[in-house]
């Protein structure tokens, strides 16, 4: 993908989310307006798309497979709702190298959730 020696910023979608898509002509990004945001950053941005819906565990092998080909000596992750848990079971399990520098979560429920408890 990239080589970034400054590392690199994985934008994390949650539940029912996704990277971008069209409609009317027009792209929908998930993280809207950040991409021209960061256009000019010295860092590389990244926005995979993960299932929009299953187990955190299956989600986060996605994301760890996305990191993997991101040539970056750290990586910092932004995540929104249930990539919010997606990040913390990768950090924990499957990034073996700790490239992984930082999570910031938006709006994530670490405690679990109401929604959550009504698909059981």
């Amino acid at each position: 993908m990239s080589d970034s020696s400054n590392g690199a910023i994985v934008f994390v979608h949650g539940l029912l989310g996704f990277s971008s898509f069209s409609i009317f002509g027009k792209r929908v990004h998930y993280f809207r307006n950040l991409r021209s945001s960061l256009r000019n950053s010295t860092r590389q941005a990244f926005f995979p798309e993960l299932p929009a819906t299953g187990y955190i565990e299956d989600r986060a092998r996605v994301l760890a497979n996305f990191l993997a080909h991101i040539s970056a000596d750290h990586i910092d992750l932004i995540a929104h709702s249930m990539g919010g848990l997606d990040c913390r079971y990768l950090i924990r399990h499957l990034d073996p190298m700790h490239r992984v520098r930082s999570l910031t979560t938006v709006a994530t429920p670490h405690h679990g959730s109401p929604l959550a408890k009504m698909g059981y």
